[in-house]
């Protein structure tokens, strides 16, 4: 279910191992990957990576809410990557 889902890929970026992560969104049902697990998986990658989760968000039709967006820009920040913070979000 989508709580499992949220819960490991949070277990692997938490272990720094977002590329796992990634992998296994790849792999799980459209109706399993919801908001709660990109969120999940988005403040554990790279800046650009992020930023192409939240577009693959729009692809899926999956609906980003503020924790999203803040999360969006904490990774941005933390890269200093301020335009492409104010561009995406």
């Amino acid at each position: 279910d989508s709580i499992t889902v949220s819960a490991a890929l949070s277990a692997c970026c938490d272990a720094r191992q977002w590329q796992v992560a990634l992998g296994m969104l790849g792999s799980f049902g459209q109706r399993q990957v919801g908001t709660a697990a990109f969120n999940a998986l988005l403040g554990g990658c790279p800046w650009d990576v992020a930023l192409a989760l939240m577009e693959e968000m729009n692809l899926r039709r999956v609906a980003k809410d503020s924790l999203t967006f803040s999360t969006g820009i904490m990774v941005c920040e933390r890269a200093e990557e301020w335009l492409a913070s104010s561009s995406e979000v």
